[in-house]
């Protein structure tokens, strides 16, 4: 997982599950990241194979630390696999997080 902050955007990228198994780990790592001057999360899922309600739950925990920050901070989910992405519509996840669809192949 790598995590990079450019003025007030924090991104997230080469996530390889979002787990019980990772979830720990993630929260580690991206939580810290999060300072108070964060005004976007945007968190890649393109790589990530798997979603569990471990995972979900630390989506929302970033959602929240970023929302204590600032009020209108946006966490931007960006490309999720179609397993991610069916977890995601199952949990209506659309509205509390900004999801941005992978490009259709041409």
């Amino acid at each position: 997982m790598k995590i990079h902050t450019r003025k007030t955007t924090v991104r997230v990228s080469e996530v390889r599950d979002l787990t019980e198994r990772s979830a720990r780990h993630f929260r580690e790592k991206v939580q810290p990241a999060l300072l108070p001057f964060c005004r976007t999360v945007e968190i890649d899922l393109s790589q990530t194979a798997a979603l569990d309600s471990w995972g979900l739950a630390e989506l929302i925990a970033v959602y929240k630390t970023a929302r204590q920050h600032d009020a209108q901070a946006i966490v931007r989910l960006l490309r999720p696999r179609p397993p991610v992405q069916q977890i995601l519509d199952l949990t209506r996840a659309e509205r509390i997080f900004e999801v941005v669809a992978a490009e259709p192949a041409p």
